[in-house]
């Protein structure tokens, strides 16, 4: 699946490099997170102050803000530069790494480059696919089309396009947080297994907050941050993982409601039936026929990613 590294092996590339025991690593990890969740309200206040200044318009209230989906893709892409800094920043001072070491680099190889973005795509394709297609057992899905591309808005082909761009930008920074920095600190100290959970558990408790949050929803947050970082620890760096979550938002917020956010409305879909299986106003990520996706997703991944865990060196003589 990997073209052999020529100084490590067979496997993906890795270079971690050299852990700082001066803090635990969930010391670490204790002071990093606050430190994201304020930068991410420092960049949100200094975001809608230039959009204040720019437009001269008032900020919607926030009910509207919740709701409307393009704002917060925007922030989340105007959040990425200062999180670049600021994990640079906590990698080289409590751990002694680079943003290199943490997964941030594209694969090793233009064909592992090829076969990782290809797998990518097709896997995130595949898991809205089979969602549809065993929710269809429980719900109804009603098609009405598609909606008329206006010259301007999210519309729009270029709207489209920059919305994508957002989405990845804002998939980009929580992978980088959560299973760059936190999943990589954690595994100083113990197996990649025990280092995904519990970095899956702040990934789940950072969306409790989300609007029209549900039990399955946290479920379902908890069992995709278990899947990307097995993912992760499968390929060697964040960039599949970082696409897949790209394309799975950007997929879902074509007709339907994602993480409790309106969708861009391109697609006129209704789904009708138990939230249970249709995720209600959460969206799909709300719906427990995902959490049997996501399960079957953990339990294909994780033998690989054992596999790909870094061989202890054999004591000399």
């Amino acid at each position: 699946m990997f073209d052999p590294d020529p100084e490590t092996g067979p496997g993906p590339r890795r270079s971690e490099g050299p852990a700082d025991d001066r803090l635990p690593p969930l010391a670490r990890v204790v002071f990093y997170l606050p430190a994201y969740l304020i930068a991410q309200l420092v960049t949100a206040g200094f975001a809608a102050a230039l959009w204040l200044v720019a437009t001269g318009r008032q900020l919607p209230d926030l009910e509207a803000i919740e709701n409307e989906l393009s704002l917060a893709v925007g922030l989340g892409a105007a959040f990425l530069p200062v999180l670049l800094l600021g994990t640079w920043a906590f990698a080289r001072g409590l751990d002694g790494r680079s943003l290199e070491d943490l997964g941030w680099r594209l694969p090793a190889t233009s064909r592992r480059t090829v076969v990782e973005t290809l797998g990518a795509s097709g896997g995130a394709l595949l898991l809205l696919t089979l969602w549809f297609a065993l929710g269809s057992w429980g719900f109804d899905v009603q098609w009405s089309g598609w909606a008329t591309l206006g010259p301007r808005g999210v519309l729009s082909v270029s709207g489209l396009g920059m919305m994508f761009g957002g989405l990845a930008l804002a998939a980009a920074a929580e992978e980088l947080a959560f299973r760059g920095y936190v999943f990589r600190a954690l595994k100083d100290r113990g197996t990649w297994a025990s280092a995904a959970g519990l970095q899956a558990a702040f990934f789940a408790l950072l969306h409790a907050s989300n609007p029209e949050i549900t039990a399955a929803a946290l479920a379902n947050t908890f069992l995709l941050g278990l899947a990307l970082a097995a993912l992760v620890e499968v390929t060697g760096s964040l960039y599949a993982a970082t696409l897949v979550h790209t394309l799975w938002n950007f997929l879902v917020a074509l007709g339907l409601p994602l993480s409790g956010f309106n969708s861009l409305g391109l697609a006129k879909i209704t789904l009708s039936g138990p939230d249970g299986w249709t995720g209600g106003a959460y969206g799909p990520e709300g719906s427990w026929v995902l959490t049997a996706l996501l399960v079957a997703s953990v339990f294909a991944l994780a033998p690989w990613a054992d596999r790909a865990q870094p061989q202890a060196a054999e004591p000399e003589g």
